[in-house]
């Protein structure tokens, strides 16, 4: 604590959390247990909670305005509230990856899970098997990342866990080889990224509307067509479109 605080007032001790939350490090005890500085220092910084007494970080409100700020001050909250729904979910909303601070029962609970899901599917890789085996959680999981099907096995197999893993991120397929001759799934994959064509079955390198869907995401596709759609007029007219207008912006940024 730095000596010329120890004797601030509660006014003056105000005025500076409000611009610096981590000042409540420097502050005195007494007002490191006062509630209104304490709230005060964690609605600037939600880090400042480390630095509140016990009481506070025991105190709902507080460690509320805490992880609204910054989700990861969860950490520091006590376990009481560590263990408390409404402030995990508050973390949750604010930092996903605060997940990893709660209660290890909230770590376990369907709701407390998908809140994490939602907000950040690599999480999937971070849970329980009995998650990874729950489609709702999975499916919730590669909606948004859709590289967490990696961390899901068991829904390599499921159709519409596939489909939207690939419709948010094209080169999940590589973890569905059962969907890589699907061509409702591989064009979902290569119309998002085109470059997933590489994952696709031969049938499907070699079927047109593929291919150009591939090549018009991104022309360097074309290296994964089959050798006899690389030659095809339609799908070299659509890859020297793609590469004029990409040379075009990138005279037009250079400007």
């Amino acid at each position: 604590m730095s000596n010329n605080l120890q004797n601030v007032t509660k006014n003056i001790a105000l005025v500076i959390v409000q611009n610096n939350g981590i000042k409540l490090n420097d502050m005195p005890d007494r007002l490191k247990d006062n509630n209104d500085v304490v709230l005060a220092a964690v609605k600037n910084d939600g880090f400042a909670l480390e630095y509140a007494s016990d009481r506070l970080r025991d105190n709902k409100n507080v460690v509320l305005a805490s992880v609204k700020n910054n989700g990861y001050a969860l950490e520091y909250a006590s376990d009481r509230l560590k263990d408390d729904i409404d402030i995990v979910l508050a973390a949750i909303h604010n930092e996903p990856d605060a997940f990893e601070c709660a209660s290890e029962r909230l770590q376990n609970n369907e709701k407390v899970v998908l809140a994490a899901v939602n907000r950040s599917g690599s999480i999937l890789k971070k849970l329980s098997v009995y998650f990874k085996y729950n489609k709702e959680v999975v499916l919730a999981a590669v909606t948004n990342f859709g590289l967490a099907i990696k961390y899901a096995p068991y829904f390599q197999n499921d159709r519409e866990v596939v489909l939207a893993a690939v419709t948010n991120f094209g080169p999940a397929i590589k973890y569905a080889p059962y969907f890589q001759n699907d061509r409702e799934v591989v064009l979902a994959a290569v119309t998002n990224f085109g470059l997933a064509l590489e994952y696709a079955s031969d049938r499907l390198k070699d079927n047109k509307d593929v291919v150009l869907a591939a090549v018009q995401n991104n022309a360097n596709a074309l290296e994964y067509a089959s050798d006899r759609l690389k030659t095809d007029n339609e799908v070299v007219n659509a890859n020297r479109r793609v590469l004029v207008y990409n040379g075009m912006k990138r005279y037009k940024f250079s400007k």
